[in-house]
């Protein structure tokens, strides 16, 4: 049941409105909207959330402009927030390289204040999408195409407990890499951190890929490749022993156990549209 629909507080003259990602602060008092317009301007909305209604109060908004503001850039597609609730990250790409813009974040207001903003060189970041975080929040996933059938997963490390994060590998699909994505949509990993979910919408596919949770490397080549009709989302519930996958083509939702030491998932329910 509806309990509260918003419209949308930002227009854009001749332009289409997309949702890219919104997110929950972690003590449930704050949510984060990010939206984007077929003109390039891009926007990232704060709420304030009443814990007993869920009813959401506009608190305020940063970006509204193609060409970007306050640390939002153009064509933003990724958002995030730490598990500690102290930071929230936007990916956006206006130029050719790209950014990466890290906020911290008041626990009691919900405000976000510019922290520091990753910027790469010419064709380093741009194209950038899905955003990913460890539990620990040592390690933060950016997938992106880099051109052609080439994708990449970037890795950004922390420099410490508190201080900021930096570029630390880049992972490329390879001609001899049984990973071939057609357009990476999303990447989420369980609590645990013992592998990586890659979502494929193109080739609807979603594809499980080890993980090891003290380097945080992840592996291209996936132990397992699993089909439905164009991926959209995925959760871990918190004791690691279900996953739960959301197609957009049908609005079917599959439920699979997963074996956490192996990666192993198999489907155990299905709703929605025709397979």
């Amino acid at each position: 049941t509806s309990i509260q629909v918003l419209t949308e507080w930002v227009t854009t003259p001749g332009s289409t409105l997309w949702t890219k990602e919104t997110v929950i602060s972690p003590d449930g008092k704050h949510v984060y909207h990010l939206t984007g317009t077929s003109n390039g301007a891009a926007t990232l909305s704060v709420f304030q959330r009443n814990a007993n209604t869920g009813l959401l109060t506009f608190i305020s908004m940063t970006g509204g402009a193609p060409t970007g503001t306050d640390g939002i850039e153009g064509y933003a597609r990724g958002l995030a927030i730490t598990h500690d609730g102290k930071r929230v990250m936007v990916n956006s790409y206006e130029d050719e390289g790209g950014l990466l813009t890290v906020f911290d974040r008041n626990a009691q207001t919900g405000s976000l204040t510019m922290r520091n903003a990753i910027r790469g060189a010419t064709g380093e970041l741009g194209n950038a999408g899905s955003i990913a975080l460890s539990e620990d929040d040592t390690f933060i996933y950016v997938t992106r195409k880099k051109s052609g059938d080439t994708w990449q997963l970037i890795r950004y490390t922390r420099d410490g407990a508190n201080t900021d994060y930096y570029i630390d590998d880049r992972l490329e699909t390879t001609a001899g890499s049984s990973f071939h994505p057609g357009s990476i949509s999303g990447i989420r990993l369980p609590a645990d951190g013992l592998q990586a979910y890659i979502l494929d919408y193109s080739n609807r596919a979603l594809s499980v890929h080890p993980r090891d949770p003290e380097t945080g490397i992840i592996t291209m080549d996936p132990i397992s490749t699993h089909y439905s009709s164009g991926p959209g989302d995925l959760r871990v519930t918190p004791d690691g022993k279900t996953v739960v996958l959301i197609a957009i083509l049908d609005g079917s939702i599959r439920t699979f156990a997963r074996t956490p030491s192996t990666g192993h998932i198999s489907e155990v329910d299905y709703i929605g549209g025709g397979k």
